[in-house]
């Protein structure tokens, strides 16, 4: 599987496990923020620890599941570690838009 839906207490995390999170990847993706979506979590994180490189189109996925999720009252972190996804970031201005972090711990703490 591309992605893992792991739950910890009332926090759905949604594993990324692809080295390049591109747009074939977009349909599954948004099939399983949508099983976060129907089953009511309102903290979610998507690590995406292991990827190296997003696309404009799954990044557009990622805005897209942050603007549904708030709307829906829930809130979204990212698990960035890799240095070239943390410049995608910074060079699309993504940064000031998603809470980052380092680690699912880090992420889990800051819902507190």
């Amino acid at each position: 599987m591309i992605f893992d839906k792991i739950i910890i207490n009332d926090i759905a995390i949604v594993k990324v496990n692809t080295a390049r999170a591109t747009i074939e990847k977009v349909p599954e993706f948004k099939l399983v923020i949508q099983e976060v979506l129907d089953e009511n979590y309102t903290k979610v994180i998507i690590d995406l620890s292991v990827c190296e490189y997003i696309d404009s189109t799954f990044l557009g996925s990622l805005v897209f599941t942050q603007k549904k999720l708030k709307a829906a009252g829930q809130e979204i972190r990212l698990i960035t570690v890799k240095d070239s996804l943390s410049t995608i970031f910074v060079i699309t201005s993504m940064e000031k838009v998603f809470k980052k972090y380092i680690s699912i711990e880090q992420a889990m703490e800051s819902f507190l």
